[in-house]
């Protein structure tokens, strides 16, 4: 679909694009947009002609298209693959166009039109679902993420530590397969972990990414961010010193022990990492985002044993014997079980989002900004069970809305309806 994609850029057309125009794959639905312009009901009548024209003109205008991206494609890659990619959307466009031309032949007759009618509607969203089930992210994985050795390993490891993971080959795997990592490839992710990672990596923010975080290996600063991010398993090529690829020095190499190994990868266990939670008794105030920057770059060590927060505590925590442990970790709940002798700070290597609401118990408590961009909370003395829910602040206002066009649209069809009746 290369020449395709091209000349829509060339003509400025806007499209719904997975990626940036370097890399833009495009999914032209040119048959349902068709359809939702002119109407369905119009098309079935089958009686502008000035469409049907249109029609044909854009049928040579595809073949074209196609022609000139199958002589881009023939010297890179198989053409037997480039005509097994474009035979089902061809094919659509084509039984769709073709059956323009008779729907008002067969109006008439009632059973046959509307049966042609679903085999339309069918047809013509068939294409767009089955490539959202073949390449939807995190969609499925039997075209995308088959599992093999490393990845069954790493998904054996203890899950309630919630180690991170670095150095499988994209992050979006180790998402799908709930592998916890520092990279992320998502449109949204938080501008403030990204903020974070550069200040750990010594890089300043004019370098941010577009669309995904890929922590920069080969560099002593990159140390800071494996450690101070919890990033306890490292995936390296068989053979390969782990210390040289992600610091460029063996003075680390004693940082690290073998875990597991194949054919093909390497699994280190990380020594130095931290936890990825914890209680603390001792925090810091700092209002200034750039002076707790200042702080996690120049003095990361110490942030095993402290945090950093933006405002006071209602109460100092105290030193005493506490344990906590992790009850439950989804992509929208996150439950630990906490016992302290004295009041403590409860400390988790997680992005802080204003939608993460706590609860100790079913109480809500408040959520504290910590180490510039994770979550900290207060716990007080004895047992707890520390609950994070995941409830965006436009989730409800978006629920009631949708809920709402719903009833409106039943309303306005029962009322057609009745005055259809009438008449």
């Amino acid at each position: 679909l290369k020449g395709f994609g091209e000349i829509i850029s060339l003509l400025r057309i806007p499209v719904l694009s997975s990626a940036e125009g370097g890399r833009m794959f495009v999914l032209t639905l040119f048959s349902g947009s068709f359809l939702s312009g002119i109407g369905f009901s119009q098309w079935l009548r089958g009686e502008n002609k000035e469409w049907k024209k249109f029609m044909l003109v854009f049928a040579v205008i595809l073949l074209c298209s196609y022609a000139i991206g199958f002589s881009q494609y023939r010297s890179v890659g198989s053409v037997s693959q480039f005509l097994k990619h474009i035979f089902i959307p061809l094919g659509i466009f084509f039984v769709f166009t073709a059956s323009t031309f008779f729907t008002n032949r067969i109006k008439n007759i009632k059973v046959l039109f509307f049966v042609l009618s679903i085999f339309i509607v069918l047809l013509t969203f068939f294409d767009f679902y089955r490539n959202t089930y073949r390449f939807l992210t995190f969609s499925n994985e039997k075209f995308l993420y088959p599992e093999i050795g490393v990845t069954k390993f790493l998904r054996s490891l203890d899950p309630t530590t919630l180690g991170r993971t670095q150095g499988l080959t994209e992050s979006e795997i180790s998402s799908y397969l709930r592998i916890p990592t520092v990279e992320t490839y998502d449109p949204m992710y938080s501008l403030r972990t990204a903020r974070l990672l550069n200040a750990l990596q010594g890089i300043d923010d004019s370098s941010l990414q577009i669309n995904k975080y890929r922590v920069i290996p080969g560099r002593p600063e990159t140390k800071r961010v494996y450690d101070f991010m919890g990033v306890s398993n490292i995936v390296v090529s068989k053979g390969v010193n782990p210390a040289m690829v992600l610091y460029a020095s063996v003075d680390k190499q004693t940082d690290f022990d073998l875990l597991y190994t194949d054919d093909v990868f390497m699994v280190y266990k990380n020594k130095t990492a931290f936890s990825r939670f914890g209680l603390f008794s001792t925090y810091n105030v700092e209002s200034s985002d750039e002076t707790i920057l200042q702080k996690i770059v120049s003095n990361v060590g110490a942030l095993k044993n402290e945090v950093i927060l933006e405002e006071t505590l209602p109460e100092d925590p105290k030193s005493g014997d506490g344990t906590v442990s992790m009850v439950r970790y989804t992509q929208n709940i996150q439950e630990f079980s906490i016992e302290t002798q004295e009041p403590t700070l409860f400390y988790i290597s997680d992005t802080f989002d204003e939608g993460w609401l706590a609860k100790i118990n079913g109480q809500h408590v408040k959520t504290y900004r910590a180490n510039y961009n994770e979550k900290a909370v207060f716990i007080p003395a004895g047992k707890s069970i520390l609950r994070f829910d995941y409830v965006p602040k436009n989730f409800a206002p978006g629920m009631y809305i949708s809920l709402a066009g719903v009833v409106s649209i039943v309303l306005v069809g029962g009322i057609g309806l009745l005055q259809r009746k009438s008449n």
